[in-house]
């Protein structure tokens, strides 16, 4: 689908915000990925409430590609734009060209192993899933980084010590997710400003117990940094946040998060 076509799907989709107290929370209990599992209406209903609870300051938007699109435009200037998780390279391109529009000089980063998912994620998909039989093609902003998060992420943060302006999280699996972010935290790439957009939040069977959610929530708030959601897709389960810097407080405090916890 091209840029007009995204366009034209965002111009309708507007017309139907004042209805988004509604809209949202059917739209996330109609999601085709529950469909045919048997766990699909608990985690239907977590959603459903998941995206009820979320602040109206939250901008709903319609299709990956617009979320993508806008978060882009929310990150600094400057800083890392990484993704993990490439696959085919669909969205790392649609990333790029974002970037590339905003910033001519920025690069992306892009994070895989091009040999699938290295365990079971969700009913259905498997360990192997979204391998690739050759690197895929991408646009001239993105440098590939082969090889397993393991491996490669901290080697790479010693040769690009600037902190992530914007990371693109489709890692799907609770284990990468978390290595991704506590690994990011632990070298103070992670800082109030920076933008997460995960392509696999929430709404799929078992959502609320694994996957991407369960490591954000685990791992945020810190001690220094908190989260707040600026944008959804109801109807696709990708969500982002901003990182807002809390500044230095005792270790006995906590900090509430303004996400809303399902469990």
């Amino acid at each position: 689908m091209d840029d007009r076509a995204n366009r034209a799907i965002d111009r309708v989709w507007s017309t139907l915000n004042p209805l988004a107290p509604v809209r949202d929370p059917l739209l996330a209990l109609f999601h085709p990925y529950a469909y045919g599992q048997g766990e699909d209406f608990d985690s239907r209903l977590r959603a459903t409430e998941f995206v009820w609870r979320l602040p109206p300051t939250v901008a709903r938007l319609a299709s990956p590609y617009l979320i993508r699109d806008w978060t882009v435009g929310q990150a600094a200037p400057s800083g890392l734009y990484l993704e993990f998780g490439v696959a085919g390279g669909l969205s790392t391109n649609q990333i790029a060209r974002s970037l590339r529009r905003r910033i001519p000089e920025a690069r992306l980063y892009g994070f895989d192993t091009f040999e699938g998912l290295p365990e079971p994620w969700r009913t259905g998909v498997g360990a192997g899933e979204y391998a690739q039989s050759e690197l895929p093609r991408v646009e001239p902003n993105v440098t590939l980084v082969e090889g397993r998060f393991e491996e490669t992420l901290v080697p790479f943060l010693r040769h690009h010590e600037r902190a992530a302006a914007f990371v693109h999280i489709d890692c799907d699996l609770y284990s990468s997710t978390r290595f991704v972010l506590s690994t990011l935290l632990k070298e103070g790439r992670l800082r109030g400003g920076s933008i997460l957009l995960f392509d696999e939040l929430f709404n799929y069977p078992g959502w609320h117990q694994n996957g991407e959610y369960r490591a954000l929530v685990e791992l945020f708030p810190t001690k220094t940094l908190r989260h707040e959601f600026i944008a959804v897709t109801p109807f696709f389960g990708r969500a982002a946040v901003r990182l807002v810097d809390l500044g230095p407080v005792p270790a006995e405090e906590s900090t509430p998060s303004t996400v809303p916890t399902v469990r």
